[in-house]
């Protein structure tokens, strides 16, 4: 039972710095108790009945956060399950968010190149480009 309770520590501890996902929760707890998968599986489930865990949660959490950076839903919904997000998860991660999308990508564009639109093809290549590699 000392396992449990230093595993639920541990556990509490990450969540306490900032939220997380459950697989990244897995998977740093993994890294540090290796031989403990089911009852790293039974922490867990313990924290996300407590509420202390929460997918959802994380979800905005990571969204807020890459928005206020500047990047769009496609690179968004990408990291996020790239993060163990599934894609029912983040796509109400998303309608909760209410944002402007192509407001945002105005104000990366104009962030990176000025407000002056492009004129000639190398240069709306170029800000394409940017945009895309953004997740416009």
């Amino acid at each position: 039972m000392s396992e449990f309770k230093s595993l639920y520590a541990a556990a509490l501890a990450y969540l306490a710095r900032r939220e997380h996902s459950q697989w990244q929760l897995r998977q740093k707890l993994l890294v540090k108790f290796p031989q403990e998968r089911a009852l790293i599986n039974q922490v867990i489930e313990l924290l996300a009945q407590e509420n202390y865990q929460s997918d959802a949660r994380f979800a905005d959490a990571y969204l807020y956060y890459r928005v206020q950076k500047g990047y769009g839903p496609k690179k968004i919904a990408y990291e996020l399950t790239a993060r163990g997000i599934q894609t029912v998860e983040c796509d109400s991660a998303f309608a909760r968010g209410d944002y402007d999308w192509k407001q945002l990508q105005e104000q990366a564009r104009v962030k990176k190149f000025g407000t002056t639109p492009p004129t000639e093809f190398l240069s709306k290549a170029k800000q394409r480009h940017y945009l895309q590699q953004r997740g416009f």
